[in-house]
């Protein structure tokens, strides 16, 4: 009986396993694999039947196995990686669950075979089955892929996603060294929309390889894999780039913390029809930032919380403010706010409504110093309406100076820089996308002078800070950064084995793939070390939990912390 089988065009894949199969595929459209062969699911499920009570084959079957290897690859060092029918499939790509094992020679061939095979009936495969909720049948039927050990300088993994972002990281320790997530010498990021890269600059043959890996991936997404996400494994020598993998990596959406904005506005536009203001009498007093979100139809991040809106009056609105005897207060060089008077009720009674809504009003008399105003056009499932804002004009001068530095403390100075650090990389994201039209030049200018008060409000915020600060923020580095926030009780390292929460953020050095049993009850994992290609990565995103990277100071946090996660910025707060 022959166990080396080539890869060719007839052996079905179910057969060859979902690794093979793709590798076959690879080498049809081109690409440089290495030279495999496949113990098909057939004979390696006879091969684990055989050695079912014993570490080791049988004389026979032993015998043939290393006399294939040898007669093949002569006094080569071997791999046996598994090839499961699980593997490698969109949606499900069981990524990390499996192992592979590496032989001297042929005469090590057999028994790194049934260490591949028995990996199918090991403590990872059984938690991603709890998990994924696949049969022990469906997770062990694997082949087996062996080919010579491929020695190179480098080896790393390249991520394509939704083909706006791509992820390269290259180890010296091979695809392996960025899989396990043990060791990332280099990593370098592509935005496609920008047409920008961001990486090493001091390492030109790096640079190169990582743009080799780049073009190899997205061929290999256009013409083999055909998905919106897929990541390429391979090893760079002296004969060039040659790919050990492509594989599906499931999608990457965890926009749901995001606001619905336009269905808040619907809100505020009818409630301010009831209190009697027509549409030209009012506006939204927005910061520049918030409303270049709004104007560019972005949805809010749901770190900017709504603790009130500002309703800046003008002409009827003003009018009627006065003739319903609002009360007004000014404070300092303020514009002067007023007050539904205690005798209006139908007024409180509708502003009592929406604050049971979560939506809290402060009204503004408006004047030549409030700004100009831009009148917009959302739409709100099949209703369209128009509504209109005011863009304040940012000022930070000697006072406010003061004020912050007097009134602030190491911690509460700690989170403004915080704050001020994620409000400057959203206006970074902004700006870019504010191109013609005079509004448009308009908002781009407030937004730039929001950007020299931040710079006087931080250099305050410093100043404030001091050496007796706590130690430094929790922050790493976001799989796929999205706007919106995860918040819940935190379970740390070994913790997660004697836990009863239901819902929990999950911290440690690493994510160990035999924990994906918890997969169901993680919201967010952030861990110590780790690779934003690895298969932890992977597992993630098939579970749809967002992971953070490389988080430094994570020995700050302990399990019963109550923490919320920036999926934006990698940042983790105490609440």
């Amino acid at each position: 009986m022959r166990l080396l089988t080539r890869l060719s065009s007839d052996i079905p894949a179910s057969e060859a396993g979902g690794k093979a199969a793709g590798l076959r595929a690879l080498g049809a459209a081109g690409f440089r694999i290495p030279d495999c062969r496949v113990i098909t699911v057939k004979h390696a499920r006879l091969l684990f039947r055989a050695s079912r009570k014993k570490t080791f084959l049988s004389s026979d079957l032993a015998a043939g196995l290393r006399a294939e290897a040898a007669a093949l690859w002569p006094g080569q060092g071997l791999i046996a990686r598994s090839s499961a029918r699980l593997e490698d499939r969109s949606g499900a790509s069981a990524s990390g669950i499996y192992s592979s094992f590496a032989a001297r020679d042929a005469k090590f061939l057999p028994k790194a075979v049934l260490s591949c095979l028995a990996s199918a009936q090991g403590a990872r495969a059984r938690a991603y089955g709890r998990a994924s909720g696949k049969a022990p049948g469906e997770l062990s039927e694997m082949a087996v892929l062996v080919h010579p050990y491929l020695s190179a300088e480098f080896g790393g993994v390249c991520s394509v996603y939704h083909e706006s972002r791509a992820v390269i990281e290259i180890s010296r320790l091979g695809p392996e060294g960025v899989t396990s997530g043990k060791r990332v010498e280099w990593r370098g990021f592509y935005d496609f929309k920008l047409k920008k890269w961001s990486g090493p600059a001091d390492n030109p043959r790096v640079k190169k390889i990582m743009f080799q890996a780049l073009s190899t991936a997205l061929r290999a997404q256009r013409d083999v894999v055909k998905r919106r996400n897929i990541a390429l494994e391979f090893i760079s020598g002296a004969g060039g780039l040659t790919v050990l993998q492509a594989r599906p990596v499931s999608d990457l959406d965890f926009s749901g913390g995001l606001m619905d904005m336009p269905r808040v506005y619907l809100k505020i536009s009818r409630l301010m029809s009831s209190l009697g203001l027509a549409g030209k009498d009012w506006s939204l007093y927005e910061t520049s930032d918030l409303l270049a979100f709004n104007y560019l139809g972005a949805r809010r991040p749901a770190a900017e919380s709504l603790e009130h809106f500002c309703i800046m009056l003008r002409g009827g609105g003003i009018r009627l403010a006065r003739s319903k005897a609002w009360v007004g207060v000014r404070f300092g060089g303020e514009l002067e706010d007023v007050f539904p008077p205690p005798g209006d009720k139908r007024c409180r009674r509708l502003l009592s409504e929406a604050a049971k809504e979560k939506l809290l009003f402060i009204f503004r008399l408006a004047d030549k110093s409030a700004g100009p105003v831009k009148r917009a056009r959302f739409k709100s499932g099949p209703v369209s309406f128009p509504i209109s804002f005011t863009v304040p004009k940012p000022r930070f001068g000697r006072r406010e100076g003061l004020f912050l530095r007097l009134r602030l403390n190491a911690d509460s100075a700690r989170r403004m820089l915080e704050r001020l650090g994620e409000e400057a990389e959203n206006l970074a994201r902004i700006i870019p996308g504010l191109r013609g039209g005079g509004y448009e030049k308009l908002l781009k200018q407030a937004l730039k002078d929001r950007l020299k008060v931040m710079a006087k409000e931080r250099k305050a915020a410093l100043a404030a800070f001091s050496s007796k600060a706590r130690p430094g923020a929790v922050e790493g580095l976001p799989l796929f950064p999205a706007d919106g926030f995860v918040a819940g009780p935190l379970v740390f390292d070994r913790d997660i084995l004697k836990t009863r929460l239901k819902r929990f953020i999950y911290a440690a050095p690493d994510f160990e793939p035999s924990f994906v049993s918890y997969a169901r009850r993680i919201s967010a994992v952030v861990v110590s070390r780790g690779a934003m290609c690895s298969h932890a990565a992977a597992l993630c995103a098939e579970f749809k939990i967002p992971l953070v990277v490389e988080a430094r100071n994570l020995g700050q946090l302990a399990t019963g912390d109550r923490v919320s996660v920036n999926l934006r910025t990698g940042r983790v707060v105490k609440a």
